[in-house]
């Protein structure tokens, strides 16, 4: 299993505030995106982190006049050491489901990487839902899930960016419901598979549970299967009254192994745990808090936010790390723990 080592809590500059989650992805290997609501005007801001010379921008709003009641959700597919995709899924204030795409890259004329926004558009399928909504990409998907509004039930709808095309909304296969968000996290399994690992919190037991999508082989296979495991309870007994973060890294230099990282909020007190799968041999860590210090001190009463760099497949100069994001209790301010990954 491998170490974490936390650079403590400390406040995203700018003196963002918020009354929801944050959401977090990165494009390239260089740039996290953080993403905020905005508690008065209900619009969406973001702000910028450089890995490079360990710098934020500062809080501008995501093009497109788009607002929203409830967290974002972010997924990211990236595209060479500097370029990538950000898809932002939003709920409307009309409980629809809406994405804008961020293209992140160098300009084909000058060369300079900048950002282009595709502005907001509605999810085919005419859904909705009253909770955010939770995103994951593997290979060249983006998988969208949402909770159902009356029935409380999961449903996927899933987007090809070569294609263009949404699947449509299906329901997760499994007899788990929740009143939450869920949180989703794409994860290797070898040379022959590629999973998705959706995690749910129970509604009447507040307990933490997984479902597995295998796509088996991969996506480029003409006989390409896709197939849930069902749910079961994440080891740990640990529960929640939020939406939980789950990220991965497929690994670094020997020894360090493929992981899950599992993040929840503690019901009684407000602090963020981990719990971590070792790919390697299909265990877990057993929970744990998240160290931090005294700044905010890493207490949080929303769904944690978490983005792992670096990107899949992408060249990495820089050793793997975690980057966990809170809001403060009290303050409403967007708090940073970056977790070093070490063998």
């Amino acid at each position: 299993m491998v170490k974490i080592d936390s650079s403590g809590w400390s406040e995203v500059p700018g003196n963002g505030i918020t009354d929801v989650a944050l959401a977090a992805a990165f494009a390239g290997w260089e740039m996290i995106y953080l993403f905020r609501k905005g508690p008065d005007d209900n619009k969406i801001y973001l702000n910028t982190f450089n890995r490079l010379n360990n710098a934020w921008s500062s809080w501008s709003e995501v093009p497109g006049d788009g607002t929203t009641d409830v967290g974002l959700a972010a997924a990211s597919i990236a595209g060479t050491t500097t370029a990538g995709n950000i898809y932002l899924f939003r709920k409307g204030l009309d409980d629809r489901v809406y994405l804008n795409i961020l293209a992140h890259g160098p300009s084909i004329t000058s060369g300079i990487t900048t950002d282009t926004w595709s502005g907001w558009s509605e999810v085919p399928g005419g859904s909705a839902t009253d909770v955010a909504l939770a995103a994951a990409a593997l290979g060249q998907d983006v998988y969208l899930f949402r909770k159902g509004i009356d029935d409380n039930r999961i449903y996927l709808n899933r987007f090809n960016r070569l294609s263009r095309d949404w699947s449509g909304w299906s329901e997760v296969p499994g007899d788990v419901t929740t009143n939450v968000a869920l949180a989703a996290a794409p994860f290797s399994d070898g040379p022959t598979a590629q999973n998705i690992y959706l995690f749910a919190k129970g509604i009447n037991d507040n307990k933490i549970y997984l479902n597995v999508l295998t796509q088996n082989p991969f996506e480029s296979d003409p006989t390409l299967v896709r197939t849930w495991s069902g749910w079961s309870e994440v080891p740990g007994g640990s529960a929640t009254d939020v939406a939980l973060a789950a990220t991965f890294s497929e690994g670094g230099p020997p020894p360090i192994p493929s992981t899950l990282f599992l993040f929840r909020r503690g019901i009684d007190d407000n602090r963020i745990y981990l719990n971590m799968f070792d790919r390697s041999n299909n265990t877990w860590s057993a929970w744990s808090e998240v160290p931090g210090g005294d700044t905010s001190d890493g207490a949080t009463d929303v769904a944690p936010s978490v983005a792992l760099v670096s990107a899949p497949g992408v060249f990495d100069p820089l050793s793997p790390n975690v980057h966990l994001f809170a809001k403060g209790v009290d303050d409403k301010r967007a708090y940073a723990n970056t977790l070093s990954i070490t063998a």
